[in-house]
């Protein structure tokens, strides 16, 4: 009872906390806020309390009908026939703008590190491909192809083992036909950001992580721990900030799984062994200079302009004059409240660095003398990850969109299914992704992240400890975006595909190991 009112006073603080953003009402309603979120928590704990009792008095039977390999052999196929027909919907596939200055260094040699290496070269080499053949849509198709044909290798691995372990064709086809055809997913692997690549990754190693915890007391095969183990590489790879998080991962392991600690440390070691060797000499074969730490001053950059800029910042001149040699004057006149980019791209990088301690004991300074402000930036900038009624901004210029559906120049986008690709051009909307209740409810980023917490708590209280490798590396991970520049679906595009994982939470007696 208590993990249910744990989850349902969590639910709570966000979606008021997140309603008083959107209508700017947080200043001066604590009372107010207090007693709403109080009456939520009430209504809200018994539903989550009715529903555990729901999941626990319904345990679906384990029983495997069909071999693994069969049930791969049938998804994989499947997901192929639903991302192509996706692919013809949106042909050559979404050539986003990140895809654009990442092509242009790989066929300039000027390769930076501001995006995965691995990924950078990988489209370079498509798109120079597409060159060879006189056409730049031929290179976007190719990667597409390339991407949907690895998505769909990974996510069979997760459906097939759902089916095996829960026996039940009902869920297995449910499962198949929302990997596949579930908009948000299908957006992201049709897209050539470097999400579209760490997405199989994680979903594979997230699927291994619950498969070799809940195989503890056996001997697992070798061959699942070198899967596990190079799954962790290549989704460490595509998203570096992974590597803040494996270490809750990788120590969760450890003290999960005391009769295989051995292989545990042991494969381990090699992830982060083989994703140092990458590093060291892999990326230095490629990279032509290093982008500078604006990247990790996101929060920063974003709270001193606010500071700067709201009435009601207790500031002195002298710190105000710090701010616009900071962040210039063009970086505050056009600053965005959502998105963090023009305030950490307009920072003046010399002057940081020849001022940084004073620079950031203003900053702590300023927090502690306005530290309503400081946490009304740092929500505004994330809201869009735990709010399902937030506008998402995608555009660096404020304009709000879910998800960008077009081709950036050179690439277009040439529709062999123009019915649907209008259906997917919704998404470009914010408006109908996240505000209408219903869609909002459906496609929020925010909406999953609840769901994640509601199976997490449901997993405390159950006491379904192999699972907690599983949940705590991805509530770290998602954790932190909280502190990147903006809030982007793409960003937690893993939330989306990790749902059918929960199935299993579900199907597993209490106390049991399977």
């Amino acid at each position: 009872m208590i993990k249910a009112v744990a989850c349902s006073v969590c639910f709570s603080i966000m979606l008021l906390l997140g309603y008083m953003i959107e209508h700017q009402e947080i200043r001066g309603r604590a009372a107010g806020f207090a007693v709403v979120a109080l009456g939520h928590t009430v209504v809200g704990g018994i539903f989550v309390i009715l529903l555990y009792g729901f999941f626990g008095s319904r345990i679906i039977v384990l029983e495997s009908r069909l071999a693994f390999w069969k049930i791969y052999i049938i998804s994989f196929g499947v997901l192929l026939i639903l991302y192509f027909v996706s692919y013809l919907a949106l042909y050559p596939g979404i050539y986003a703008f990140d895809a654009v200055p990442q092509t242009y260094a790989y066929l300039s040699h000027t390769i930076t590190d501001n995006h995965p290496v691995l990924h950078t070269v990988i489209l370079g080499a498509f798109m120079d491909g597409g060159a060879w053949q006189g056409s730049v849509n031929a290179g976007v198709s190719d990667y597409i192809t390339f991407q949907y044909i690895l998505n769909a290798a990974c996510f069979s691995y997760m459906l097939s083992y759902i089916y095996t372990f829960t026996g039940r064709k009902w869920i297995y086809i449910v499962s198949v036909l929302y990997m596949g055809g579930f908009t948000p997913i299908v957006l992201q692997v049709m897209t050539t950001t470097k999400d579209g690549m760490f997405l199989p990754f994680f979903v594979l190693c997230m699927t291994l992580t619950i498969e070799l915890n809940q195989m503890e007391s056996k001997e697992a095969p070798v061959g699942k721990w070198i899967l596990w183990s190079v799954s962790g590489v290549f989704m460490t790879i595509f998203r570096k900030n992974c590597i803040l998080a494996l270490p809750v991962l990788l120590i969760c392991m450890y003290k999960n799984m005391p009769s295989q600690r051995k292989k545990v440390i042991v494969f381990s070691s090699l992830t982060v062994m083989f994703f140092m060797l990458y590093q060291m000499l892999f990326v230095p074969v490629f990279v032509s200079k290093k982008v500078d730490e604006r990247e990790l001053l996101s929060v920063f950059a974003q709270q001193m302009g606010r500071f700067y800029l709201d009435g009601e910042t207790e500031i002195t001149e002298e710190e105000k004059d710090m701010v616009e040699h900071l962040i210039t004057r063009e970086g505050l006149d056009s600053y965005q409240f959502r998105i963090a980019d023009h305030a950490k791209g307009w920072m003046d990088m010399d002057y940081y660095h020849a001022h940084k301690k004073e620079l950031w004991q203003t900053y702590f300074s300023l927090m502690m003398r306005n530290p309503g402000i400081a946490m009304m930036s740092f929500m505004e900038l994330n809201s869009g990850l735990w709010y399902p009624g937030c506008e998402l901004t995608l555009y660096p210029d404020g304009r709000k969109a879910y998800w960008i559906v077009q081709c950036f120049e050179p690439a277009e986008m040439q529709s062999r299914i123009p019915t649907l690709l209008a259906y997917y051009k919704l998404f470009e909307s914010s408006e109908f992704a996240t505000r209408n209740s219903f869609t909002a409810v459906l496609f929020a980023p925010a909406t999953y992240f609840y769901l994640f917490l509601f199976f997490y708590m449901y997993s405390v209280n159950a006491e379904k400890k192999n699972f907690r490798p599983f949940f705590r590396f991805v509530l770290v991970y998602w954790g932190w975006y909280l502190f990147g520049p903006v809030a982007l679906v793409r960003y937690v595009s893993f939330l989306f595909a990790i749902v059918p994982l929960y199935v299993l939470v579900i199907a597993q007696r209490k106390g049991d190991r399977a």
